[in-house]
C-alpha cells in the first residue's frame, strides 16, 4: 500500500497527489509520512475500474483494480473526520464482517479511504422471510472483535447522554408529557451496560450479504461511536416509534442482540432506545425538525416505566 499511495497518482482523479501541496498517508506496515511531490512508478499501476452511487457521508466512490488482472480495491472520499480516524486505526486489522482496511490518506480538506471489495448485495427487507438477525450478528461481531480498547480511539464520539440531561430539554419533554421519571430510569439501567465501539447506522442497505459464503460485511463506517451495548440496533427503534405497525423488526434485533451480549432483553432495549432518544433529540435540535421532536416522544412513550 505504500506503493499505491504514489502509483495511484497515474491518470484520472488521483493527479491531485502529483501537485505541490504533500498530503499525509497511513498505510497497512506503513508510519505516517508525508506524500513527496512527485510520484514513484510500482511494478502494477492500479487501472480505473468505474465508481459506485456515493451516500450522504460521502463525496465520492471510486472502484480501482490493482493491474489490468488484480483485485479489487475502493477508495472513498469523505469530509467525515471520525471515519479518517477509525481507518487509521483499523488498517491491517482483521476485524470480525470487515472488509480489509488498506490506507488513509488526508488531502487538503478531505480524506481518502481504501479498502478491499467482496461479493454482495444489500439485504432485501421487503423479502417474507427477512431477519435482523444477520445485521445483528454483523454489528455485535464487529464491536466484540475490536474490543474495549476502541473506546480511546481519537476522534471518535463517545455517547455520554448529556443533551437528555439538559434543563431546557427535559422543560420540554414534560411540556409534551414526557415522564421524566421513566426517562431517568431508563438512563440508569443504560449506565449499567458495558459499552463498545458501534457501527451506528445498522440498516439493510449498510449490510452486504455474500450468498455464495453466507458471510456478512459491514460498510460504511461514517457514523462510528463508542456507546453502550443495545445502541446498535437504534435505526429500528425509530422505525418501530413511527410505524408502530412495523416493530416487529426492532423487537426482533433486541432479542437477537441480548443473547451474545450475555443480558437480560429488557436491559437491551432500555439502551438502545435511550441511545435513540439522545440521537434523534440532536437530530431535531441541529435541523430545527419539528417531525424528528415528535420521533423523539414516540420513543419516550416506548420506555417501561422504572416500576414494571
Amino acid at each position: 500500500m505504500a506503493q499505491t499511495r504514489t502509483t495511484l497518482a497515474k491518470g484520472g482523479p488521483r493527479d491531485r497527489l502529483s501537485l505541490s501541496k504533500p498530503s499525509t498517508f497511513h498505510g497497512s506496515g506503513t508510519r505516517s509520512r508525508r506524500c513527496s511531490c512527485t510520484p514513484r512508478r510500482s511494478p502494477v499501476d492500479p487501472v480505473s475500474a468505474g465508481s459506485l452511487r456515493a451516500g450522504k457521508g460521502s463525496q465520492a466512490i471510486h472502484l480501482w483494480r490493482a493491474g489490468p488482472d488484480g483485485p479489487l480495491f475502493l477508495e472513498k472520499i469523505t469530509a467525515t473526520q471520525s471515519e479518517f480516524a477509525a481507518f487509521r486505526h483499523l488498517i491491517g486489522r482483521d476485524v470480525d464482517h470487515l472488509l480489509a482496511v488498506l490506507g488513509a490518506l488526508s488531502y487538503r480538506f478531505n480524506y481518502h479511504l481504501f479498502m478491499t471489495v467482496a461479493a454482495g448485495t444489500p439485504l432485501d427487507i421487503k423479502a417474507p422471510d427477512f431477519s435482523t438477525a444477520p445485521l445483528v450478528e454483523a454489528s455485535f461481531g464487529f464491536s466484540r472483535s475490536l474490543g474495549s480498547a476502541t473506546q480511546s480511539l481519537a476522534g471518535i464520539e463517545t455517547q455520554s447522554y448529556a443533551l437528555i440531561q439538559t434543563p431546557w430539554v427535559r422543560k420540554l419533554l414534560t411540556e409534551n408529557d414526557v415522564p421524566l421519571a421513566t426517562l431517568d430510569g431508563a438512563l440508569a439501567t443504560t449506565r449499567t451496560v458495558p459499552q463498545h465501539l458501534i457501527h451506528n447506522d445498522l440498516h439493510f442497505n449498510n449490510v452486504l450479504h455474500d450468498a455464495e459464503t453466507g458471510e456478512n460485511w459491514l460498510i460504511d463506517l461514517g457514523m462510528l461511536m463508542v456507546s453502550n451495548i443495545g445502541a446498535e440496533v437504534h435505526p429500528f427503534a425509530l422505525i418501530a416509534a413511527n410505524h408502530p405497525d412495523n416493530s416487529r423488526h426492532f423487537e426482533e434485533a433486541v432479542v437477537h442482540l441480548a443473547h451474545p451480549a450475555d443480558l437480560a432483553p429488557q436491559t437491551v432495549r432500555q439502551s438502545c432506545l435511550t441511545h435513540c432518544i439522545e440521537v434523534n433529540m440532536r437530530r431535531a435540535i441541529n435541523h430545527k425538525s419539528a417531525n424528528r421532536f415528535a420521533s423523539v416522544v414516540k420513543l419516550c412513550g416506548m420506555l417501561t416505566p422504572p416500576d414494571r
